[in-house]
């Protein structure tokens, strides 16, 4: 019976005290191999083989299950190579990053040429519109007639009609070229 390793497994969670785990006194008597107390009873079967026992469901224990505590060293080491491997993540993201800021500045860049001799492009192949006066001595007639007729706007259609004469004359010339 105790020549074959155990394979069970046990967890320990400990909510309270760091460095404290706490252990029923069932557990203490085997580790130290002292005989059971007087509230359990021995076995005494006289060589029987032991009734099979009555499955009943039993509370939760109240102590937490013990397991030694690994060496400092151990958890030390442990964060040793967290800490190498999250520098070795943490410089690849940044070498990753930096790459692409500076795809990002070159693309912008070409982006902003590519722009700049489209924009350049089509000013030089549109003629800008221009806008000179056109008729000027016409419109300072009509202007001034409307002035000293205020109220009498009809005594200055001559002066209108110059005016939309010399306009058109100009849009015909224009429109021609």
């Amino acid at each position: 019976m105790g020549n074959t390793p155990s394979n069970r497994r046990v967890t320990v969670v400990n909510d309270d005290v760091v460095g404290v785990v706490q252990v029923s006194e069932g557990v203490v008597r085997r580790l130290k191999s002292k005989p059971t107390t007087s509230n359990e009873k021995p076995n005494d079967s006289g060589g029987r083989a032991p009734p099979p026992p009555i499955a009943t469901p039993q509370p939760a224990p109240s102590y937490i299950p013990f397991a030694p505590p690994e060496p400092f060293s151990t958890t030390l080491e442990q964060r040793q190579k967290y800490h190498e491997e999250f520098k070795k993540a943490e410089k690849s993201w940044n070498n990753r990053i930096h790459e692409l800021e500076t795809q990002n500045r070159l693309l912008f860049e070409t982006s902003k040429e590519k722009f700049g001799a489209t924009l350049h492009e089509v000013e030089s192949n549109h003629v800008k519109n221009s806008y000179a006066p056109v008729c000027p001595d016409k419109q300072h007639q009509v202007l001034r007639c409307y002035k000293e007729n205020g109220k009498l706007s009809l005594n200055c259609a001559r002066e209108v009609h110059d005016f939309m004469e010399c306009v058109d004359k100009v849009r015909m010339t224009a429109l021609s070229k």
